[in-house]
């Protein structure tokens, strides 16, 4: 969503291909090394990780922040939504 954000869909779709990649190649090593589902299952993590990655790694170019912000500024937000939109007190969240 951040690529598309900063009108980059090309750099986006070339990050899910990748990713397409990185799934179908582990799909099969997992298969070949658990020989059952499981091995499909643990193998998702990796385009996971990969679209994290190629993601951060492309918003970087444009924008400098840390991986650390992505929660903490997320929160935040959450906090003002929550607020603002429904009234709520977050006084119980820190």
């Amino acid at each position: 969503m951040g690529l598309d954000a900063i009108h980059k869909p090309n750099i986006n779709f070339y990050k899910i291909v990748v990713m397409l990649i990185v799934n179908i190649v582990t799909d099969f090593a997992g298969i070949a090394i658990f020989g059952n589902i499981y091995g499909v299952a643990l193998a998702t993590v990796f385009p996971l990780v990969v679209g994290i990655w190629i993601g951060y790694w492309s918003l970087k170019k444009y924008q400098n922040f840390s991986i650390w912000q992505i929660p903490v500024i997320g929160y935040k937000e959450f906090k003002i939504l929550l607020h603002e939109k429904f009234n709520f007190k977050t006084t119980l969240l820190p």
